[in-house]
């Protein structure tokens, strides 16, 4: 059976048993890998469900049950119901029921769909005592309720008591009515960047990439293990852009980065593109200093230390300046992620590739060629356009190499007002996208200086 766990909160409880989405001690507590942040189940898994960490912002990989001590300290924490005033321990709320509304809540209108006004007036009641609880919310004149309240409101209303029957009750409800767009509404609310003010959907933000520190935002400061100052700002700039991506966070004066993240960053770098090389590279840097204390990171300490010793190859670069370059990298990295929906995190971008039609698009949207403003003119200019892909694609795919030397040429044709493309293009094909990296010790794979 299901509580009404909204009006049920902890009369006082340890800091440490704190869930930081309701404020409230855990209720059925699970534990996300890799950060070990421990939430309540219905705050972490709620619709849409979470993909990263309300705490570090790191992606969540898995969850695992929390430390059982941990466990029964939350479960024996004392609450009282907002109510009905009833007391007893996390463990026994879970079997109570309260019909009495709390002060100050008042249940939403039911006059819907030539319902008795009997029935109405049990809706009304049930919407005062579970409202928390099965999530429904007043949206314009409907009330939304979420799946687990619509079984807790069935099993009050005796129509089932396991989950099979209440499954069947659910689809037929939801197909009586078009389903409420429920699942939609998180997505579909504005949002705006604090860094670079880009505009757009919660949806849309999956892909989005801020390269600007938000007002109030210190980047950390990298100067480091003789790093140059060059790469101390450029590792400035990616915390800022890819802390919650990452997984970074502030550790003392240390930074640490999870292995995801740091295989990002690598890429971003140019130092590899598969997951062989960015292995190799991974375990030379955890080798620099001693390892972090948090298990499969890595310190910017032991980073810069190893980009002070072993710094990338400027000829990887597809002869751009390193804020160019990054400027593709980037670019690439936001339209894989969208693409991809972000369901892989770590994007190896050499696996990633286009479509001919598709790497116009993505030019035109990053502005490496012109806007076309309607379907006509879209139609004329890929007709023009295709013969330059065509240059650099030769198997019907367009890959990271590929994109990058077609883009190079863009900016040079573009910073040096010259027209011819072709000329750029080949000067540019010396440059491969995945070196060969010398075999043995991980540390070798970068140039020496």
């Amino acid at each position: 059976m299901l509580a009404a766990t909204s009006l049920i909160c902890a009369d006082e409880a340890a800091p440490d048993l704190i869930c930081s989405v309701c404020l409230d001690t855990w209720r059925r507590p699970v534990e996300l890998k890799p950060c070990s942040h421990i939430f309540c189940d219905e705050c972490i898994n709620h619709v849409p469900p979470i993909q990263k960490c309300p705490e570090c912002r790191c992606f969540i990989e898995a969850f695992k049950a929390p430390n059982r001590v941990l466990t029964r300290l939350a479960e024996q924490v004392k609450v009282v119901c907002g109510g009905c005033q009833w007391k007893g321990t996390r463990e026994q709320s879970i079997g109570h029921r309260c019909f009495v509304a709390p002060k100050g809540v008042v249940a939403p209108t039911v006059k819907l769909h030539s319902v008795t006004e009997g029935v109405a007036k049990q809706l009304a009641t049930y919407f005062v005592s579970f409202g928390g609880v099965t999530g429904s919310t007043v949206n314009g004149e409907d009330v939304i309720i979420s799946k687990r309240g619509f079984f807790d409101l069935m099993m009050c209303f005796n129509y089932g008591d396991n989950k099979e029957d209440l499954d069947k009750i659910y689809n037929a409800v939801r197909n009586v009515l078009p389903p409420p767009p429920r699942d939609r509404l998180a997505e579909q609310v504005k949002v705006v960047c604090g860094g670079c003010q880009w505009k757009g959907t919660r949806e849309q933000s999956i892909g989005h990439r801020c390269f600007v520190a938000p007002k109030g935002v210190v980047a950390p400061t990298v100067k480091l293990h003789s790093v140059t100052e060059g790469v101390a700002k450029q590792l400035a700039t990616y915390f800022v852009s890819f802390g919650g991506v990452t997984g970074s966070t502030v550790n003392g004066e240390d930074v640490i980065i999870s292995k995801r993240g740091f295989f990002d960053l690598m890429m971003c770098f140019n130092y590899g593109d598969n997951k062989e090389d960015l292995d190799k590279i991974y375990n030379a840097v955890r080798n620099v200093l001693p390892p972090p204390p948090r298990d499969g990171s890595v310190s910017v300490r032991s980073l810069c230390a190893f980009l002070a010793k072993y710094p990338a190859d400027p000829k990887r670069l597809y002869k751009l300046n390193l804020e160019d370059y990054h400027t593709c990298m980037y670019a690439l990295h936001e339209w894989f992620t969208k693409r991809n929906d972000a369901k892989a995190p770590i994007l190896l971008l050499n696996e990633q590739t286009f479509t001919p039609k598709e790497f116009i698009e993505f030019a035109v949207l990053h502005k490496f060629l012109a806007p076309f403003e309607s379907s006509k003119e879209q139609k004329r200019a890929e007709g023009h356009w295709m013969p330059m892909v065509d240059v650099v694609d030769k198997d019907g795919k367009v890959s990271r190499h590929e994109a990058l030397r077609f883009m190079s040429s863009c900016i040079r044709v573009s910073s040096l007002r010259d027209d011819n493309f072709e000329e750029h293009l080949c000067n540019s094909g010396d440059v491969a996208a995945s070196p060969e990296l010398p075999r043995g010790s991980g540390t070798q794979c970068c140039s020496v200086q």
